[in-house]
């Protein structure tokens, strides 16, 4: 299956918005920008204008078909991950709590960890402690099924 990528030039670096027709597969910082690919999907393309509205402050939450593959555990995570609004602030106990598994705090890190999309969810590695990114980096969109 073919993916597609795309760019977009964010004030803290390029973007990199890959997908297929299916949907989007990841989203992460790159070093540089490069030429968007030809003939791309809707779903890329809805990617970087979500991205662009996020970043000119006019969207908080992100509405996009992501494609995730993980353990059952680490989709659990992504869905809790989805729960935490913009701005706020979770632990990974805090995390590991809701879930109901108070004592894997240290193994809800590693989920956080290897998620393909750091921009794309309610919560990345670093905003589960310091709400640094909010949107969409926990990978389950409101579509992805996750």
């Amino acid at each position: 299956m073919k993916a597609f990528k795309a760019y977009y030039l964010s004030p803290i670096g390029p973007v990199e918005v890959s997908g297929t027709l299916e949907g989007i597969v990841s989203v992460n910082f790159v070093k540089q920008r490069l030429p968007n690919d030809r003939n791309l999907p809707d779903c890329v393309k809805e990617g970087i204008q979500q991205l662009d509205e996020y970043f000119r402050g006019v969207r908080k939450d992100f509405s996009l078909k992501l494609l995730l593959h993980g353990t059952p555990f680490q989709k659990l995570v992504w869905q809790q991950l989805k729960k935490i609004s913009y701005g706020k602030v979770a632990s990974y106990g805090d995390v590991a709590r809701a879930i109901g598994k108070p004592h894997a705090y240290r193994a809800v890190e590693t989920p956080t960890t290897r998620i393909r999309s750091p921009s794309l969810s309610p919560a990345t590695e670093s905003s589960v402690r310091t709400a640094t990114l909010s949107a969409m980096e926990a990978g389950c969109g409101a579509n992805s099924g996750c």
